[in-house]
């Protein structure tokens, strides 16, 4: 438990102060012992860091990973992550690049293809 939450932590703290090169070093860390579910909040993290970086694409297959753990009929009810699991990757969920990024996802899937 001290891992997770001091790599997060630490994570956040270096991600603001302009070093998220490490910031993703220290997310992964406690990444490391939060396999669960339960540790999605530090999987949040990692979503933002990633961004910082310019690496979309992993901060989105994070985020989908993420919701693929809420249940359906959350998701169609329109509660999403907000109200099932926790608040933090709704402002994401929402955004038009990860909409878009999901929609060519569904596509190349039914396509028989995924992107890269």
């Amino acid at each position: 438990m001290v891992k997770r939450h001091t790599g997060n932590a630490l994570a956040w703290y270096l991600l603001h102060s302009g070093e998220p090169e490490r910031a993703l070093t220290a997310v992964e860390q406690a990444l490391s012992v939060a396999d669960d579910p339960g540790y999605d909040w530090v999987r949040d993290t990692q979503v933002r860091v990633l961004l910082a970086l310019g690496r979309t694409d992993e901060a989105y297959r994070v985020t989908d990973e993420v919701l693929s753990r809420v249940p359906s009929y959350l998701l169609t009810a329109g509660i999403v992550l907000r109200d099932a699991v926790f608040g933090d990757l709704t402002d994401i969920v929402a955004s038009p690049g990860f909409q878009q990024w999901r929609e060519a996802r569904r596509d190349a899937q039914q396509q028989g293809s995924t992107p890269a």
